[in-house]
């Protein structure tokens, strides 16, 4: 065994020496990295195609006689690289990167907007590249709570949103349901 290394030694050290490609974006000629500031963020990539943000409250001592509340504000930017190019997703906590995903390949053209693009389960963000902002948005509120069983809470809210695409003349408007950010279901309207 002298001189041979482990496969699994190999592994975990071409792991920890791999850039972790989810933590950062090129922009132009500048890379955004987890940690970095929303104001660096768009001044390297720009404005985002769209912002949806939310918040989350962190409760301890839930219920006791010193509970503690604390606010984490989470941002979601949407870029989309144009024809070829990727849709990708910002994450941001208290205006802090902490996380970047590829979402989707984007597309152009007058088929981009396909009755395929209102499948269940088409993220947000293909469906506003592709489509575009709808005609109509209306938030509707729901919010989870998780119990830690230690007096610990964390109250999450649940983006529901429903949005109204009019996509004019010789096709139908369609309605769309979105549960965290996914199509759950979309309707044909009526004209």
């Amino acid at each position: 065994m002298h001189g041979r290394i482990p496969v699994a030694v190999m592994v975990v050290a071409a792991a920890l020496a791999a850039p972790a490609a989810a933590q950062s974006l090129r922009c132009g000629s500048s890379v955004v990295s987890a940690g970095q500031d929303a104001y660096e963020v768009r001044r390297a990539c720009g404005e985002p195609l769209s912002i949806t943000d939310r918040s989350e409250v962190d409760v301890r001592g839930a219920l006791g006689p010193n509970e503690t509340r604390r606010e984490r504000r989470i941002e979601e930017w949407i870029y989309d690289r144009g024809a070829g190019g990727m849709i990708d997703r910002l994450t941001f906590e208290n205006n802090r990167l902490v996380g970047v995903a590829a979402v989707a390949r984007s597309s152009t053209g007058t088929a981009a907007c396909s009755d395929a693009t209102f499948a269940q389960g088409t993220d947000e963000a293909v469906l506003l590249s592709r489509c575009g902002a709808p005609a109509q948005r209306t938030p509707v509120y729901e919010e989870r709570v998780a119990r830690d069983g230690a007096r610990g809470e964390r109250y999450a809210p649940v983006r529901r949103e429903e949005w109204i695409y009019d996509r004019g003349a010789g096709t139908l408007p369609r309605r769309v349901l979105l549960v965290d950010g996914r199509i759950q279901r979309a309707d044909t309207l009526g004209r």
